[in-house]
């Protein structure tokens, strides 16, 4: 083997390093219930594809034959999904996004509430850098935020992560306001009120009447606008422009504290604090831009029986970019810093510029070069790895029902070629009830590469469906395949060879909801996964009510199956949740007794019971006080937790 191939070895040399992030991963989530999803041992890795690069000629040269496939997929699959889209209802969806605040194992907070118009129950979908879409479930939902649990078998997910949540538009939309009543016509007095009336005088004929001549109107003080077909007709005349705007502040700040002690093999104490500020300040510098800063402390403590006390304490600078333009009057837009790449979030966090141009019909073309911020929140490192991009998307239809597009990257890890790969995404909107997308990651290998064959690999596809056929009835499903590809860059976890060369997962879901009546609710998901070695299912089947037990609450139960690799067995949740005039408070329990496979004696069947519960108290219109607990116990589990989230908006 060439000393070249030996620098390629795709194992990192880092791994002091892996295991110290481990352990901070350890003290961030320690209350996670194993048990209660499958235990794949490929367990689908969020960072894997955090940088990605292509081989630029060759990913062009890829690029028409790719764009055939998709077209005739679409040629192919168009005339029956036209058909359910027809048979479909119209309910409109109206896309909110938001982003990740806090991440306590399964659990995952984001800033999207009540005050946003989300619910218990409604899909989210999180789009974690360097993957493809993650799904979960919101199992309560605060006045500002809310929190959902990932579905079985999805990767972790960090603070920052953006999320998107399709609600009704009749949730958002001002409710229309109430007609005035009509004038009462002036009472006339009774004829024997003792007082004549006086004569009414006679109205002369209109057509002897001659018509006033109309008002004198000034000069026009604002030249007349140009229009298209893509505004409205009864869209405002004059507007500001953006730079014309006076300079305002948004963002939120907050306090985040969690303490977890476990006292399975020796009591072990965990301290998990974040100080943080996400700030946006429109038309800065009067050039109608916008800069953006999110930033936070982190400190841990940990201690171990036996060993000293631990403290680590980061500092993270997640985004601090200024972009100007992108708007109905500037279709270019540009932006620099440190940015999670807008038209593609999956090419990643840059450190560098991103230049867009938005054409008349709505479609998007552009480029961004710079670092690959290392994928580790703690640190974010910078410049081992660099990037270029080119990336496209074409758009059809008012509302851009049809979607497709395309990005090629290029990265060097230390000066060193590393990555090339296409990234091709197509989604569907024929209908307010129907939705479908598909993104696909492709990557190039050449002669340098060890592990893998030259050519073209596909690496990664996830396709995901959702129909709302009738008013009260969804139906959602995903399938998605992955392998492992053969990175010069550092990741979290080492990869042997042999799990790059043959490595695999494929993922299938199935979800169905029903709206029985207004307050009663069924939901049933059914997940399958098999890998090189192993596969699995994953079953859930829930029933919640609305106003139930008391007003403005709601009760859910649900029971689950899981068959994993290292595991199987049945588990029960239940849930109760209510709401006053400005708190909020949920309190739930679950149970599941598992089969350990291959393990004898007590260790062979483990019972663990789980309670959690949060209440969410705001202080005043800007102020926001959220306080969790949560104690595990059972077979070889024993452990409690507290939390406090404290959130000023401004």
């Amino acid at each position: 083997m060439s000393p070249h191939h030996e620098h390629r070895r795709p194992i990192p040399k880092r791994q002091e390093a892996v295991r110290e992030h481990a352990l901070r991963r350890l003290c961030r989530a320690p209350l996670v219930a194993l048990a209660s999803r499958p235990a794949a041992p490929l367990r689908e890795r969020t960072f894997l594809r955090f940088a990605p690069g292509f081989a630029l000629a060759p990913a062009l040269a890829l690029a028409p034959g790719l764009a055939v496939v998709t077209g005739a997929a679409f040629s192919l699959t168009a005339p029956v999904y036209a058909a359910v889209a027809r048979a479909s209802g119209e309910q409109d969806l109206v896309r909110l996004e938001g982003k990740v605040t806090s991440v306590s194992g399964n659990a995952v907070y984001v800033d999207l509430g009540r005050d946003d118009h989300v619910e218990a129950n409604d899909r989210v979908v999180l789009y974690p850098p360097g993957v493809t879409s993650v799904e979960g479930t919101l199992r309560s939902v605060a006045r500002s935020s809310a929190r959902l649990e990932l579905d079985p078998g999805s990767p972790t997910v960090a603070v920052g992560v953006r999320v998107e949540v399709l609600v009704p538009r009749e949730r958002v939309a001002p409710k229309p306001a109430e007609p005035a009543p009509p004038e009462k016509p002036p009472e006339t007095p009774p004829a024997d009120a003792g007082v004549a009336s006086p004569p009414k005088p006679q109205r002369p004929d209109a057509a002897q009447v001659p018509p006033k001549p109309p008002p004198v109107h000034p000069p026009w003080s604002h030249p007349p606008e140009s229009w298209n077909a893509q505004h409205p007709l009864l869209a405002p005349a004059f507007g500001q422009r953006p730079e014309e705007r006076d300079s305002e502040v948004h963002g939120r700040a907050w306090l985040d504290l969690h303490h977890t002690t476990d006292d399975v093999g020796g009591t072990k104490r965990y301290l998990y604090g974040r100080l943080g500020t996400d700030v946006r300040v429109t038309n800065p510098f009067g050039s109608g831009g916008e800069l953006t800063f999110d930033a936070e402390v982190q400190q841990r403590d940990f201690s171990f029986p036996d060993a000293e006390d631990q403290t680590d304490t980061d500092f993270v600078l997640r985004r601090f970019s200024y972009a100007v333009g992108g708007t109905r009057d500037e279709p270019t837009r540009f932006e620099a810093g440190r940015f999670l790449a807008r038209e593609f979030p999956a090419l990643g966090v840059v450190d560098g510029v991103e230049w867009t141009r938005r054409t008349e019909g709505g479609s998007r073309f552009g480029v961004n070069a710079g670092g690959l911020p290392e994928p580790f929140p703690d640190a974010m490192n910078s410049f081992h790895d660099v990037g270029v991009a080119l990336f496209g998307r074409y758009v059809r239809g008012e509302k851009e029902e049809l979607r497709l597009g395309a990005a090629v990257q290029n990265t060097w890890h230390d000066g060193e070629q590393d990555r090339s790969l296409v990234l091709a995404e197509a989604e569907w909107r024929p209908s307010k009830t129907f939705s479908w997308r598909n993104l696909a990651w492709i990557d190039y290998y050449d002669s340098n590469d060890v592990l893998k064959s030259a050519g073209f690999e596909l690496t990664e596809i996830t396709s995901q469906a959702r129909w709302r056929f009738r008013d009260d009835w969804t139906v959602s499903a995903t399938a998605s395949h992955r392998r492992y590809p053969e990175l010069l860059r550092d990741d979290f976890s080492s990869l042997s060879p042999t799990l790059i060369q043959d490595g695999e997962l494929d993922r299938g879901s199935i979800a169905l909801a029903h709206e029985i009546t207004k307050t009663t609710r069924v939901d049933g998901r059914v997940d399958a996964w098999r890998d090189q070695d192993d596969s699995g299912t994953t079953a859930d089947l829930g029933i919640a009510w609305r106003d139930l037990l008391y007003d403005r609450g709601t009760v859910t139960l649900s029971v689950f199956r899981v068959d994993g690799s290292f595991s199987s067995g049945e588990g029960v949740r239940a849930s109760a949740s209510r709401s006053w005039d400005a708190a909020f408070g949920m309190l739930s329990y679950e149970f599941t007794n598992f089969d350990q496979k291959d393990f004898t004696g007590e260790q062979s069947t483990l019972a663990h019971h789980a309670v959690y519960g949060t209440l969410d108290l705001p202080i005043d219109d800007r102020w926001n006080l959220s306080l969790q607990a949560e104690e595990r116990f059972g077979d070889e589990q024993s452990a409690w937790g507290l939390g406090l989230m404290l959130q000023m908006r401004f």
